[in-house]
């Protein structure tokens, strides 16, 4: 605990609260179906976060969309399902050779060979490459949820790419570098897209410039870390719709230790990423009414 914030104290102390909590709780799932589906990407690291993101996104649902996560090399597909089915949450759990294979059965190679070239290559092919016919949202595991997506987003009506909004320029220099003029110029401005919670519409393919830009990656090797995120940003800003700051924000401020950052906010869900993950604790922690 040496050189730890009372911020950090206190989330610590909410961390180890809830994992503790866990294994007993049972969280009721609504009787309803949503006619959309939802992804993520779950490592052993983010098992916990996942629990508690769904289990804030079943709280606020009226109804409940199919929940498929990609699982990484960590862990066992068949202990994922279980750790949620404990919990009696739902969830149908796909490894990288399942993608893959479904990838090559959609006729999707550009997106395959993404998905093999690094991690988060496989999370635009998981949400891109599959040709689904319902809308799809995907959403981090760091992700919380405060009201139902399917009304607040309207993904009844999507058609092509929505996404929140970041407030740091978080893209990836390689790919900046390939760029156009015309499309570096729309990722300046001062409302970044974030890729860590975006929703695609029902059999929406990539634009052909975003298409060129991949292939031009994986042939000068092992994208960048923030690659994907740079894409999605200019794939939102050619084609689709960001939501502001007030309502889809990442990284959000917090406002003290023992307050909840979303009171007084009118956010659907907030992406707790980087520095602001200590408050992701604090908050699941104030949400648990399970």
């Amino acid at each position: 605990m040496h050189g730890m914030t009372a911020r950090d104290r206190v989330s610590a102390l909410c961390q180890f609260a809830l994992e503790g909590r866990l294994p007993g709780i049972k969280i009721a799932s609504p009787a309803n179906t949503a006619p959309y589906v939802y992804r993520s990407l779950i490592s052993a690291d983010s098992l916990t976060m996942g629990i508690l993101s769904l289990a804030s996104l079943i709280s606020c649902s009226e109804g409940l969309p199919r929940i498929e996560l990609c699982v990484d090399e960590s862990m066992d597909p068949t202990d994922v399902k279980k750790s949620f089915g404990v919990l009696n949450i739902p969830v149908h759990v796909m490894t990288a050779g399942d993608l893959d294979a479904a990838m090559g059965g959609a006729g999707e190679p550009l997106l395959r060979a993404f998905a093999k070239s690094f991690f988060w290559g496989r999370k635009t092919a998981f949400t891109f490459g599959l040709k689904e016919n319902l809308p799809v949202l995907y959403a981090d595991l760091d992700v919380l949820w405060f009201r139902d997506p399917w009304t607040e987003l309207k993904l009844s009506t999507i058609s092509t790419v929505l996404s929140g909004t970041d407030q740091h320029h978080s893209f990836d220099e390689d790919v900046l570098s390939l760029l156009t003029p015309t499309h570096r110029g729309l990722l300046d401005g001062p409302n970044p897209v974030c890729a860590g919670l975006y929703a695609v519409g029902p059999a929406f393919r990539l634009p052909a410039e975003i298409l060129a830009y991949i292939e031009r990656l994986l042939e000068a090797g092992t994208p960048g870390h923030f690659c994907e995120q740079t894409l999605l940003a200019l794939t939102v800003k050619l084609v689709g719709t960001q939501y502001s700051f007030e309502r889809l924000p990442t990284c959000p401020v917090e406002k003290s230790i023992l307050r909840p950052s979303y009171f007084g906010n009118n956010w659907i869900a907030a992406h707790y990423a980087g520095p602001t993950r200590p408050q992701f604790w604090r908050d699941a922690w104030s949400l648990l009414k399970w």
